[in-house]
Parts: structure tokens; C-alpha cells; sequence
């Protein structure tokens, strides 16, 4: 007797045919389960209210609520539901929709299929089925996510033992880098946008280092990203262009579809170089791109955090920083939407710090601070 809990997918589509390729896409999976299938958001929230789904996508195309309101409905009916937004691919007014609802709580999105069932299978299965597997594996919750930290917070004149704490592995007077700290990295994927819309407002108005990113997202979509993350925060985000000097206080988004790296010019300062190289562990930007050009040219002065996100991408560029004596965090598997990424650069041994997402800034900005 095959015992085996299936997840529950929730389909908004508005388009016939695509409901058509959806449904040919999840029939007879061993592990997912289409519940209902319905063309706009107020049957959804119906629906979710009488029988929970685990996984919501989300049509773009919906009229009769808006898209953010959807969301922000659906999490309140149900706070550890996952909703993956569908959207139209080449479409600057969708790219920057995509992200508020992204920053209401929509946990990622995909580009819509063909309507064309041959090609819209092949990308479903290709695009859409990991994400749900494994939002689904994580079990990810909004609810626990949202409570308090059952680990406390520690003080800036408190000493972290690690045999005493599940949060850090050193000690308190373990320097964060052997130079004096020159810049902050941060690589992430999927579940990326929610992680900097948590972590970036957490870096104080007067933070004294740049701080450059890579989230693997396409290209029309990182511009508006910066800007929400911008005004989110405190610090200023911006999406980089080449050859752009790197100031204190800022923080620089790499653009998708393109690579970015570190370089130091005259005076010791640091820019930006933007490249169209190939893509590098089938990403770009890539992370590993990021890091290793930092390796190359900040040493032991960088620290790097790899957050969420599904494959390896970092690994390498981790640990290429780790040899030059960066210092290394890594997110934990409990805060994780996917522990990919981070669990790839621990299980390397690269990791320096293991922490929950809400304490990778403020642990950051307390031992620079102490400096």
C-alpha cells in the first residue's frame, strides 16, 4: 500500500490551454497532487479556506483581486503556504509586479509556460516541479519564521562558546577576517528576495563598507528588486553598472544576465566589472564568479554569507576566499527555504559561522563594530 503524503498544489491559471498543460504536467507524479485547478483568486481563496493546499501558483493574469492582495489573504489564511508566481517572460511592467508581490510574500516565481502542451511540459518539469519539491522538503513556514528566535540574541560584551551554542562555532574574540574588513559579499537564490528584504534593512544608515550581491534572478527583474530592497533600508541599494566605484554604505546588486566581479584600481579603490561571459555553474551572475574575484583582490579583507538557494553555486568562490583568510558565514538549514547553496559550502568546510538568517547582519555589524 503506497503511503506516501503527496503535496498539495493549488493552480490559478486564467488561460485554458495552460491549465491543460498544467494538469498533463503533475498527472501521476508519485509526490504531487493537483487539488483544484481554477481560473481566478477569489475560488482559490475558497478553496484554500475549506481544504489547504500546500503549494499555490499563481497566474499573473488574475483580474478579480490584485495580486499582492491575493497573497497577503492567502498567507493569513494559511501561514506556511507557498506561492509561486507565473509570469510572462520579456515583460518589464510583469518583472517589476513580480517583485512587490515577491516583497508581500510570495516565496519565487517562474516564467509561464507555451500554451503549446509539448514545450510547456518540458518546462514545467524543468522549472516549476523542483521549486515546489522543495519549498514542499523544507517545510517552510512563515508562522515560525515570524516568531521570536528560540536562541537569544547575544550582546555585544557577551562571549559565544561554541560548545555552549548551536549558533557559532568560535568564539567572540575570533577576528571576522585577518584584515581589517574591506567589503561584505552576499550570494543567494531561491527564497533570495525574502532573505534581503529581511537582512538588508537590518545593516545600520551609517554602515561603514560596501556590500555587493549576487541573486540569481533575470535580467528585467533586478533593477526593480534594488529598488524595493532600497527602499526597504537604510543603506542605499542600487543595481551595478561597470566600473562602478564601490562606496561605504551601499549596496550593489548584480544585474541579471550579467556577471559581477571585484577589481581595485588606483588609490586601493574598489569597482565593479560587469561581463557577459559564460555562465558559471549555469548561473549569471554567478556567486562563484563574485567571490573569486574577490579572493583575488580583497583577500582576507572580504566577508562572505551564502544564503538560501538550491545547487552549489559559491562552493568554489567560498572557498578560494577562505584560502586568501575571508571570513565565511553561512545561513542555517532551519531558516533556509532550500539549504543548497549554504549547505554546500558547509559540508565543504568552508563555513566559518553557521547562523539563522536574522543574525548574520547583526552579528556582522557587532564584530565590525568592535573593531
Amino acid at each position: 500500500m503506497n503511503t506516501t503524503v503527496k503535496i498539495r498544489l493549488l493552480v490559478i491559471e486564467t488561460d485554458l490551454a495552460r491549465r491543460e498543460v498544467f494538469r498533463i504536467c503533475c498527472q501521476n507524479l508519485p509526490d504531487i497532487s493537483i487539488e483544484s485547478i481554477v481560473p481566478n483568486g477569489a475560488l482559490a481563496l475558497e478553496k484554500i479556506s475549506r481544504h489547504p493546499a500546500d503549494v499555490i501558483l499563481l497566474d499573473y493574469a488574475i483580474t478579480d483581486i490584485s495580486l499582492i492582495e491575493f497573497t497577503r489573504k492567502a498567507v493569513a489564511i494559511h501561514p506556511d503556504i507557498g506561492i509561486l508566481l507565473t509570469v510572462p517572460e520579456n515583460d518589464p511592467d510583469a518583472a517589476t509586479k513580480a517583485v512587490e508581490v515577491l516583497a508581500a510574500g510570495c516565496f519565487d516565481f517562474v516564467f509561464k509556460p507555451p500554451a503549446n502542451t509539448a514545450d510547456g511540459y518540458d518546462i514545467l518539469q524543468r522549472r516549476l516541479l523542483p521549486k515546489i519539491r522543495y519549498f514542499s522538503i523544507r517545510r517552510y513556514s512563515r508562522r515560525a519564521q515570524q516568531a521570536p528566535s528560540p536562541i537569544p540574541q547575544p550582546t555585544p560584551d557577551e562571549s559565544i562558546q561554541g560548545a555552549n551554542s548551536r549558533l557559532v562555532r568560535q568564539t567572540a574574540g575570533t577576528p571576522l577576517s585577518n584584515g581589517s574588513p574591506e567589503i561584505i559579499l552576499i550570494g543567494v537564490s531561491t527564497g533570495g528576495p525574502e532573505a534581503l528584504l529581511q537582512i538588508l534593512p537590518q545593516f545600520p544608515a551609517d554602515f561603514s563598507l560596501p556590500v555587493a550581491i549576487v541573486l540569481h534572478m533575470p535580467k528585467l527583474f533586478t533593477r526593480p528588486m534594488a529598488e524595493t530592497l532600497s527602499r526597504a533600508s537604510r543603506i542605499n541599494v542600487s543595481e551595478a553598472f561597470d566600473n562602478q566605484e564601490l562606496q561605504p554604505g551601499n549596496a550593489y546588486l548584480a544585474p541579471g544576465g550579467s556577471h559581477l566581479e571585484i577589481r581595485r584600481e588606483t588609490r586601493n579603490r574598489l569597482f565593479t566589472r560587469l561581463s557577459d561571459t559564460l555562465p558559471v555553474n549555469g548561473c549569471r551572475p554567478s556567486v562563484d564568479v563574485l567571490f573569486s574575484s574577490a579572493a583575488e583582490v580583497v583577500k582576507d579583507q572580504a566577508i562572505a554569507a551564502i544564503l538560501t538557494g538550491m545547487g552549489n553555486d559559491g562552493t568554489k568562490g567560498a572557498a578560494r576566499l577562505k584560502e586568501q583568510g575571508a571570513y565565511i558565514i553561512a545561513q542555517d538549514e532551519a531558516s533556509s527555504i532550500v539549504w543548497g547553496m549554504p549547505g554546500s559550502v558547509v559540508r565543504n568546510g568552508t563555513a566559518d559561522q553557521v547562523l539563522p538568517l536574522d543574525m548574520i547582519i547583526p552579528y556582522i555589524v557587532r564584530r565590525i563594530g568592535t573593531r
